[in-house]
């Protein structure tokens, strides 16, 4: 695929994300439907624990995410990133489920799941391939001793400490933080009957 082409998609994951629940939330407001108490409940509890590791997650990159471009001033194999190299993917990822729990409809899981595997496919090579040109054989020791998704049991052992930075990242959060809570309170308006 085109660098520039995977460069944008880079740069938009988030809002690809945020079109994908959003628009599943207006679609169903469309079509009309319910949800019942409990699946909200359920979805709504998924999206703040999952939003609370994201926060931890990103303390650990010093509260900086990558928003514009990959960039990274050092290779972060500590916290959670000591178990998976893709925490706050995996994070994005259930979160995203607990809101599709909380909409409750099909169609919400199949579109968010489809188009983050394919954001996913794009962005995460490109993320891998600059780290390994980047922290060379740094980087290939801790990708070949751990996995993209499923965390090892034991944490890598790294000699570098990453003090995290919790308000930094609760701060690059933020925003997040407030379009999720904008996305339950329209299906706690529209859906509950």
């Amino acid at each position: 695929m085109n660098q520039r082409i995977v460069s944008f998609i880079f740069y938009v994951r988030g809002v690809i994300w945020a079109f994908t629940l959003g628009g599943a939330i207006l679609l169903k407001h469309f079509l009309g439907g319910s949800t019942s108490m409990s699946l909200f409940i359920t979805g709504s509890v998924i999206v703040a624990l999952m939003e609370i590791f994201r926060i931890y997650t990103a303390g650990y990159l010093r509260g900086k995410q990558p928003v514009a471009k990959i960039q990274a001033q050092y290779l972060c194999s500590s916290g959670p990133f000591a178990y998976l190299r893709n925490p706050l993917y995996v994070a994005n990822m259930i979160r995203g489920i607990g809101v599709c729990i909380a909409i409750n409809e099909w169609y919400a899981y199949a579109l968010f799941i489809v188009i983050n595997a394919w954001v996913f496919s794009i962005i995460i090579p490109y993320e891998e391939k600059f780290l390994e040109e980047t922290f060379g054989e740094d980087y290939r020791q801790y990708q070949a001793a751990t996995r993209r998704f499923i965390p090892r049991q034991r944490p890598y052992q790294t000699d570098t400490t990453v003090i995290p930075s919790y308000r930094a990242s609760l701060l690059t959060e933020l925003h997040t933080i407030l379009f999720l809570g904008f996305l339950l309170a329209m299906t706690y308006i529209w859906f509950l009957k």
